[in-house]
């Protein structure tokens, strides 16, 4: 069950393929290709791809890749909370590994995990009209593609919160040692201060994003592929034009329509 006012997020069948290819060339140009039977015509140095998790085999993948970077980090593994209602897990892959991986939850009738940390933090930000959504299980694999793999899952996620289940405010809990990068790359704000999460056995910040902020940045800087300020990411989200394709190809596979104006 879903709050009022969302949308159910819809994990769509295997059949339904990829969401995306993005192609990177030796001359640096990319092209994302939305439609799954399509190849690029022309070599590339690197292809990745990103879909949501919808097999034992995908979710593995992605919870392998959690393990891994959350152990290496320190961090606990919470495996109690993989298959919530109105959550969606997006993976990013090449041919061979999963190179990153976000899930995207709703709140629901079963709430938000952040609030099991910071119940009157969340229960503050509930006020009539929010949408309150959260990016849980967050890892990105190191590699030279490192802020591409992060931007696309994140532009993604972005699309589901929105577009598709009409959230109005994105939360994330972080460790204390990033909540620079995120407020500085990203524009999130603290809203919770530094607690242990037990989940994650480790400290945690509470972090908010309006998700108009997320699109007018995404609108300002998307698309340039890492020009300007190397502390933005949004200047490796897609460009609109990019973007148009993707959302298209996300709402034929959820069945739904769009609300909210994107231009």
């Amino acid at each position: 069950m879903t709050a009022m006012g969302h949308r159910q997020l819809h994990t769509p069948s295997s059949a339904d393929g990829a969401i995306l290819d993005i192609a990177l060339h030796s001359n640096g140009l990319r092209q994302v290709l939305v439609q799954p039977a399509q190849r690029s015509p022309i070599e590339t140095t690197f292809l990745f791809k990103v879909r949501v998790a919808d097999t034992d085999g995908h979710r593995g993948a992605a919870s392998m890749l959690i393990e891994q970077r959350y152990r290496w980090r320190g961090y606990a593994v919470d495996h109690k909370n993989t298959e919530r209602p109105d959550s969606i897990t997006l993976c990013a892959s090449n041919a061979t590994q999963v190179l990153g991986t976000v899930t995207v939850g709703l709140d629901g009738a079963s709430g938000l995990l952040c609030e099991a940390t910071y119940p009157h933090e969340v229960a503050r930000l509930r006020v009539p009209g929010a949408r309150l959504c959260e990016l849980t299980r967050f890892a990105i694999d190191q590699t030279e593609l490192n802020k591409q793999v992060m931007a696309a899952l994140l532009h993604i996620a972005y699309l589901y919160a929105y577009v598709v289940s009409e959230s109005t405010t994105l939360l994330i809990e972080v460790n204390p040692r990033h909540v620079g990068y995120y407020t500085k790359a990203l524009g999130f704000a603290v809203v919770g201060s530094e607690r242990n999460c037990e989940r994650a056995a480790a400290p945690s910040v509470l972090l908010s994003l309006p998700l108009t902020k997320v699109r007018a940045l995404i609108r300002k800087y998307g698309g340039q592929q890492g020009y300007g300020s190397a502390k933005n990411l949004y200047t490796y989200c897609f460009s609109e034009q990019e973007e148009t394709g993707i959302l298209g190809r996300i709402l034929a596979i959820n069945g739904a329509s769009r609300k909210h104006s994107l231009g």
